[in-house]
């Protein structure tokens, strides 16, 4: 008989956004060899209109959205952000164009463990 024990994911798909970076969930993850997958890089659009993403932007020249979604994937995050419209899919796809690199620390201090839909950590 198999150890099953011995079998891990190779994802673990968690809520990750600029205001939930999850810092030790991502790296507890990725110290057994799994990739994080952000799901909910935009916050389900709840956040998308808070003034510091929106300086962000405006710095960087791109939309709110943009800044979310490259900012999971700057985290080295499989980003997977959900849009039907063909207008949103491609400036999704665009913000992997934006330079993050100036604004990493107004981004990371938008964490405040804003959970924006189901929380598996409180919730049966």
């Amino acid at each position: 008989m198999r150890e099953y024990a011995t079998y891990l994911p190779s994802v673990n798909q968690i809520e990750i956004n600029p205001w939930l970076q999850r810092h030790e969930l991502r790296a507890a993850t990725e110290s057994v060899g799994a990739k994080v997958m952000a799901y909910s890089p935009l916050a389900r659009g709840h956040k998308l209109n808070e003034p510091d993403l929106i300086d962000v932007a405006n710095r960087l020249g791109c939309t709110p959205a943009q800044v979310a979604i490259k900012f999971c994937h700057d985290l080295g995050c499989i980003t997977i952000p959900k849009s039907s419209h063909a207008k949103r899919i491609s400036e999704n796809l665009a913000s992997l164009d934006v330079d993050l690199s100036g604004e990493m620390e107004a981004i990371e201090a938008m964490e405040c463990g804003y959970i924006s839909g189901w929380d598996p950590t409180s919730e049966p």
